[in-house]
C-alpha cells in the first residue's frame, strides 16, 4: 500500500511537471506512466486479486464486494476490507466497519463474477451489547465475542456491521462452479 501511495505522489508531480508542455500526440507512454489512478495494491488486498495486466483485461478475483444500501457494487462509505490469507479450501477476509453510530451492510461476492460458490462461512459474533458497561464503567470489560459458522450455498453472502465494529469471515469456497456472469446479489444473499 506505502509503494501504492508513493507511486500516485510521484504521477501526480509528473502530471504537474508536465503541464502546459506541447507533448507529441505519438508519445501515449507518457500519459500512462503519469495516470494517477493506482488500484494494484487495493485489489491485491481487498479483492484477493492480482492486478490485470493489459486494459481491458478480465479481473480475476477470490471476492468482491456490494454496498447492500446503496444497491450499487463497491464497499459502503466507512467500511474497509482486507483478504487476510487465501488457501485452497479457504479464503480470510476482515471487514471493518469504522463508522462509530451507522450500522453497514455488505455483500460478499464469491469471484470478480460470481463464479465461486460460497459453502460455509466461519464468522465472528458479538453475542451481548451490554459488554460495554455503566456510565462510570471506563470500558474494561470485554466484549462476549464467540464464533459461529453458517451455510451459504451461493455466490453472494450479506454481512450486517453494527457500528465500529470488526467481523473476520473464514469462507470456505467451491471454486469455478457457476458460469461468470454479471448478475448481481441484489435480493438474494444469505445473511450473517
Amino acid at each position: 500500500l506505502a509503494a501504492a501511495q508513493a507511486q500516485v505522489r510521484h504521477r501526480l508531480a509528473r502530471m504537474e511537471r508536465f503541464r502546459g508542455t506541447d507533448v507529441p500526440e505519438a508519445d501515449i507512454h507518457l500519459w500512462q506512466q503519469s495516470n494517477p489512478v493506482v488500484t494494484e495494491a487495493l485489489i491485491q488486498l481487498t479483492w484477493g486479486a492480482p492486478q490485470v495486466v493489459y486494459n481491458g483485461g478480465l479481473q480475476q478475483a477470490r471476492v468482491r464486494y456490494y454496498d447492500a444500501t446503496a444497491v450499487r457494487p463497491g464497499l459502503p462509505p466507512s467500511v474497509a476490507a482486507l483478504v487476510s490469507r487465501i488457501d485452497p479450501e479457504a479464503t480470510v477476509v476482515d471487514l471493518v466497519n469504522l463508522d462509530p453510530r451507522a450500522p453497514r451492510s455488505v455483500i460478499v461476492q464469491a469471484g470478480a463474477f460470481a463464479e465461486h460458490t460460497i459453502r460455509a462461512v466461519h464468522h465472528t459474533v458479538c453475542e451481548d451489547p451490554a459488554w460495554i458497561g455503566d456510565l462510570y464503567d471506563y470500558g474494561h470489560g470485554r466484549p462476549a465475542v464467540t464464533s459461529a459458522t453458517t451455510r451459504a450455498d451461493a455466490p453472494w453472502l450479506q454481512v450486517d456491521l453494527p457500528p465500529s465494529t470488526r467481523i473476520r469471515l473464514t469462507l470456505r469456497l467451491d471454486l469455478r462452479t457457476r458460469p461468470p456472469s454479471y448478475r448481481t446479489p441484489f435480493g438474494g444473499a444469505t445473511t450473517v
